[in-house]
C-alpha cells in the first residue's frame, strides 16, 4: 500500500515527465522552422537587388529582426516551462541520480543552451551585415541606412538580453516565487523532500 504522504505523486512526476516531452518537442519545432524561416529570409535579403537599397535592405533587416526577436521569446517562454517541469520532477525524484538528475546534468554539460543563444546572436549579426555590407560597397553613400541598422541592432541586442536575463537569472523573490510556483518550495521551508 502507497503511504496517504505519497499518494499522487507518482502521477504527478509521470505527468512532469511527459510535460518536459512536450515542451522539449515545442522547442524543437520552434528552433527548426523558426531558424529555417529566418535563413530564407536572410538570403532572400541578401540576393534581391531592390530598387532602392538605402531604404530598403533596412527595412528588410529590421523586420528580419523583429521576426528574430519574437522567436526568441518564444523560445525563452517554453524554456522557462521546460526547466519548471524538470525542476518539479527532479524535485519528486529526490536524487541526483535519477532520470531528471541525470537528463539535467547532461544537457548542462552539452551547454546547448549556450550553443542556441549564439546561434540568436549569430542571426542578430548576419542580419546586421548583409545591408551594412551592400550598402557600402554600393557605392551610394548611406549613413543614414547603416545608423538606422546600427540603432536597430542595439535596440535587439538590449531586449534580447533582458529577455534572457529576466528568464536565466532571476533574483531574489522572483527565485523563491518561481520554486513556490513548482512546488521546490513552501511557506515556510519545508523540509520534507518526498522521493518516489
Amino acid at each position: 500500500m502507497i503511504p496517504e504522504s505519497k499518494i499522487g505523486l507518482e502521477d504527478e512526476w509521470l505527468e512532469c515527465r511527459v510535460t518536459v516531452g512536450r515542451f522539449d518537442g515545442y522547442l524543437a519545432d520552434i528552433r527548426k522552422y523558426g531558424f529555417t524561416l529566418v535563413t530564407l529570409l536572410l538570403t532572400a535579403s541578401a540576393l534581391v537587388t531592390p530598387a532602392n537599397s538605402a531604404v530598403d535592405r533596412p527595412a528588410a533587416a529590421i523586420v528580419i529582426l523583429l521576426l528574430l526577436l519574437a522567436l526568441f521569446m518564444l523560445d525563452m517562454y517554453y524554456w522557462v516551462m521546460l526547466k519548471a517541469a524538470v525542476a518539479r520532477a527532479f524535485y519528486l525524484e529526490g536524487a541526483t541520480d535519477r532520470i531528471s538528475g541525470v537528463l539535467k546534468t547532461q544537457a548542462q554539460a552539452s551547454l546547448a543552451t549556450e550553443v542556441v543563444i549564439v546561434f540568436y546572436g549569430l542571426f542578430v549579426l548576419v542580419t546586421f551585415l548583409i545591408p551594412v555590407v551592400a550598402l557600402l560597397t554600393s557605392g551610394i553613400v548611406a549613413v543614414g541606412g547603416i545608423a538606422v541598422m546600427v540603432v536597430a541592432v542595439a535596440i535587439e541586442a538590449l531586449a534580447m538580453t533582458a529577455v534572457y536575463f529576466l528568464v536565466e537569472r532571476p533574483a531574489g523573490a522572483t527565485v523563491r516565487r518561481m520554486k513556490m510556483a513548482v512546488g521546490m518550495e513552501t511557506e515556510p521551508k519545508s523540509a520534507v523532500n518526498p522521493k518516489l
